[in-house]
């Protein structure tokens, strides 16, 4: 194939399995630090993860949201994960845009999603959610990262989003976390294998 025919060429399609967990990562413009962690980035990221998941029937297992990245473990409904990732990236890019006054392209490229196929990869990826922050050497254990993540939930086994600073104004993003996030005991073991 010439360079030219690869140029004019779109995306490949990604095929989702209904109902099969995801390991999502997206990484922000030029992996510039867009979402670092305050109250107001914190509540508008926690509703629109909580929007966009209500929208599309997708459940939410457990989130990390750095400075320049996320990573989730998601899985939803045929067809319902590119739609989600769609959603939350727009509505997410629009309101913290425009509490940093970003006025270009925030996220890069397409997200990554790779199927969770077994317990074994699912407690890793579990394991490399909880530990973010900490295996960089930002914090000491996992509950002080001032970002969003779901790390003292999941320990707790609560349901419901964690982040310094709360729920928004309305309160909806306590709300909304509350019903889609779920513990991993949740997850169909059948489905994942032994």
């Amino acid at each position: 194939m010439s360079p030219l025919t690869a140029a004019r060429m779109g995306r490949p399609l990604r095929l989702f399995e209904p109902d099969v967990p995801y390991f999502i990562t997206n990484r922000t413009m030029q992996g510039r630090y867009l979402l670092r962690p305050s109250a107001e980035t914190n509540n508008i990221v926690g509703a629109a993860l909580a929007r966009a998941a209500t929208a599309h029937g997708v459940k939410i297992y457990a989130y990390v949201v750095t400075s320049n990245h996320l990573h989730l473990i998601i899985s939803g409904p045929k067809g319902s994960i590119s739609n989600f990732m769609r959603d939350f990236k727009s509505w997410s890019a629009k309101k913290v845009g425009g509490l940093i006054n970003w006025p270009g392209s925030f996220w890069h490229r397409r997200f990554s999603a790779e199927p969770i196929v077994d317990n074994a990869a699912l407690r890793g990826r579990y394991a490399y959610i909880i530990q973010h922050g900490v295996k960089e050497c930002l914090v000491d254990e996992p509950e002080p990262w001032p970002g969003l993540h779901c790390a003292q939930q999941l320990r707790d086994g609560v349901r419901g989003g964690r982040g310094r600073g709360g729920a928004d104004r309305r309160g909806e993003h306590r709300e909304a976390i509350v019903a889609v996030v779920l513990s991993p005991r949740d997850l169909d073991p059948e489905r994942l294998g032994k």
